[in-house]
């Protein structure tokens, strides 16, 4: 399950525990179609230099007896930005609430710096509106939207309503002023994505792996080590209030 653990210890002693066997950590949206088509984009160099890239996963929901909403929600827009840039970030900066006193945060903004320059910016909770009534919890309102942009444009992502823009635009420096050349808005994707289809998705990437057909979808070194440092760090930016390096 993702995160792989909740310690970097736990993640290192874990490590070196599987170094002989296939691990795949779920994070869910590497096998969404959505997310891969963005991904696709990105490896195609049709979005340019990468960025700053966004994810925002929080509505009025339960607030789950097991983890807070950085371990449960913010780690899979986390895995997304890393996956898009290729990279983990350099330093961490956090701010994270406990509105309900259950010793677990019910609110999160995190923001990532990589080593090539991208930005990322991550809003999480369940204590602000959500867009649209949740599809797996009756009662529940959610937003799940993730964008990535670049030089040369962006993919917009809502999760909750299967809908994917890609903007292709550029700034121009025209008379001295930077001026957006905007050539329009694709929605390449419009099949209707259920849960469990990337549910399944994840499975067979990870049965492939097994038969040494491909590498795990989620790693253990970038998603397990790695997502295990980033969740440290965000834990003592915000325990500190300071930017924190990994």
């Amino acid at each position: 399950e993702k995160p792989m653990t909740l310690t970097l210890n736990d993640a290192l002693a874990f490590k070196e525990m599987v170094r002989d066997q296939v691990v795949q950590v779920g994070f869910y949206f590497r096998a969404h179609p959505l997310a891969q088509r963005a991904k696709e984009e990105i490896d195609k160099g049709r979005l340019g230099d990468l960025r700053y890239m966004s994810g925002r996963f929080h509505g009025y929901k339960r607030a789950r007896s097991d983890s807070g909403v950085v371990a449960n929600d913010a780690v899979h827009f986390i895995d997304q930005a890393n996956w898009m840039t290729g990279e983990l970030p350099l330093e961490v900066d956090a701010v994270t609430k406990d509105h309900f006193g259950r010793g677990y945060d019910d609110f999160a903004l995190i923001r990532l710096f990589y080593p090539s320059g991208a930005l990322a910016h991550v809003e999480v909770g369940c204590i602000q509106p959500g867009r649209w009534n949740d599809n797996i919890v009756p009662g529940a309102t959610q937003t799940k939207e993730f964008m990535v942009s670049g030089s040369k444009g962006a993919v917009e992502i809502d999760y909750q309503v299967n809908d994917l823009q890609v903007h292709r635009v550029r700034h121009d420096l025209v008379g001295g002023i930077w001026q957006p050349h905007n050539q329009g808005v694709e929605k390449p994707y419009g099949a209707v994505i259920e849960p469990h289809q990337v549910v399944a998705a994840e499975f067979r990437a990870f049965l492939d792996a097994l038969d040494g057909k491909r590498l795990p979808l989620a790693g253990v070194d970038e998603c397990g080590v790695g997502m295990a440092r980033i969740l440290e760090a965000i834990k003592f930016s915000s325990m500190e209030n300071r930017r924190v390096p990994l």
